[in-house]
């Protein structure tokens, strides 16, 4: 379940033009962010590997551990008072990212 959070580091790279593993990792344990995308983390692909996993058993376990590693993500959020830090739907992201312009 530790590659879900490839989006964070892909999200550091674009928006900081570095590439260090170990900035990425201190840029998100202090930043705060506001509707931030992290395309692994939307519930689009927690459907998609919702019906994966009926036809297959690895994308059953993969499942599993997403499952697990969002309700630990969601405690965090909430421990750290970031109710709108992430958006949990590409496509109300996609809206809301438009509709601001």
């Amino acid at each position: 379940a530790v590659f879900i959070d490839v989006d964070h580091y892909l999200r550091y790279i674009i928006s900081k033009n570095d590439t260090s593993l170990k900035n990425a990792y201190k840029f998100h344990l202090t930043e705060e962010f506001h509707n931030t995308l992290d395309i692994f983390h939307t519930i689009e692909v927690f459907i998609l590997l919702v019906i994966l996993s009926f036809y297959s058993n690895f994308f059953y376990f993969i499942l599993i551990g997403v499952t697990f590693h969002q309700i630990f993500d969601l405690i965090d959020l909430i421990h750290k008072k970031w109710y709108d830090a992430r958006a949990y739907s590409l496509i109300f992201w996609l809206k809301h990212k438009y509709e601001s312009k």
